[in-house]
């Protein structure tokens, strides 16, 4: 094993680039009205799977401020193919505005299986679609008949850089419109065999927040992000999110589940960054820690005695761990004293990542995460 340094430094953690905040869709308040999300979908196993209406099938996605009430209204939410003929905007294949779902699932109003707030995981009613690992597709809600006063919106991630792909397209019964530029997906599949699936870039998340804290906190004084990466390499220095209105010091810890030991750290003093306002730090250690491929490391707030506000988001479900760059090894814990434990039953995850300034050259398996960003 040779640790071979990398031109400038990589980042494995949560992205930057992502807003940390909830955004929504164009909302779906007239009979035909429909949002389609284009991407390339990303499997669990790298492996191709079929989502049809058998098994362990589901098609995953929040709402937001929705009302699904009148018997007359249906909503159905699924996949399709991409039209790669009638653009721009992209789209899913339609005929006359009308979705043609491959895979679907139709929602009647007044069943109350539709959250107005929250996360659903819904069994298909009808299709059947194969997805290897990579194809693009269209993710598409239409709300396909509309009674009252009903209406849907699909809560989504934001980006603070815009995209081209995946790219948001929203119809109005009448034309197709470039959708928002600054949102990024949030749903999530299940195969019928239970491998997972997503679109890229996403950020499949209940919620965000920040956390104040200090060292004289309780339950917990210090709080961070667990990471097993399955390589070895060099950790440079940490980067988070938070409000810097205080000192807090940036810790690298091995073994945080068992025998904690603080192997490098970083002070971020508050005067020495622009603002109290919230945003991002990257700090550098003044030497590298070498890691093992597989070693627990505890990326880690250590406030002083005054409190600082660091930034994270909370999952619906832990099997949602999966679309995080550290993959499902990876979780939020914290700590008053002795070993970190997880934090929030492993759903509440932070925004502070591992800066990498070197890779094992090796060659040999290892274990699948989600992505990492060299570039």
């Amino acid at each position: 094993m040779t640790l071979q340094a990398i031109p400038g430094l990589s980042y494995f953690g949560p992205d930057p680039w992502k807003g940390f905040g909830a955004g929504a869709m164009q909302a779906m308040g007239g009979a035909g009205f429909a949002n389609h999300f284009i991407g390339r979908l990303i499997t669990s196993d790298g492996g191709s799977h079929t989502i049809d209406t058998t098994g362990q099938s589901a098609l995953g996605f929040f709402t937001f401020s929705t009302t699904l009430a009148n018997a007359a209204s249906s909503f159905s939410f699924g996949i399709a193919a991409v039209d790669t003929t009638t653009g721009r905007p992209g789209r899913g294949v339609s005929s006359s505005g009308t979705v043609t779902f491959d895979v679907k699932t139709v929602v009647t109003g007044g069943s109350g299986i539709l959250a107005t707030n929250g996360f659903n995981n819904i069994t298909p009613t009808s299709g059947s679609k194969t997805i290897a690992n990579g194809d693009l597709v269209a993710v598409c809600a239409q709300l396909t008949a509309k009674g009252g006063s009903d209406t849907v919106v699909l809560s989504v991630g934001t980006s603070t850089v815009q995209f081209q792909r995946p790219i948001n397209t929203y119809y109005n019964g009448t034309n197709f419109f470039a959708g928002s530029a600054n949102i990024i997906p949030g749903f999530f599949f299940t195969f019928s065999d239970g491998a997972f699936g997503w679109l890229e870039m996403s950020d499949v998340v209940s919620s965000y927040a920040t956390r104040a804290f200090n060292s004289g906190s309780s339950p917990a004084k210090e709080y961070g992000q667990l990471y097993v990466p399955p390589f070895a390499g060099k950790v440079m220095g940490i980067y988070a999110y938070a409000a810097w209105g205080n000192d807090c010091t940036l810790s690298l810890y091995s073994d945080p589940l068992g025998t904690p030991v603080q192997q490098k750290s970083s002070l971020i003093g508050a005067n020495a960054v622009t603002s109290t306002a919230q945003g991002w730090v990257m700090d550098m250690f003044a030497s590298p820690y070498s890691f093992t491929a597989g070693q627990p490391l505890g990326a880690v707030f250590t406030p002083g005695a005054v409190s600082i506000s660091a930034g994270y988001k909370t999952l619906a479900d832990a099997k949602h761990r999966i679309v995080d760059n550290a993959g499902t090894s990876g979780y939020g814990i914290s700590r008053a004293s002795g070993a970190f434990a997880n934090a929030n039953s492993s759903l509440d995850h932070y925004l502070i990542g591992l800066i990498i300034s070197a890779y094992d050259d090796g060659v040999g398996g290892g274990t699948r995460f989600s992505a990492a960003f060299v570039g």
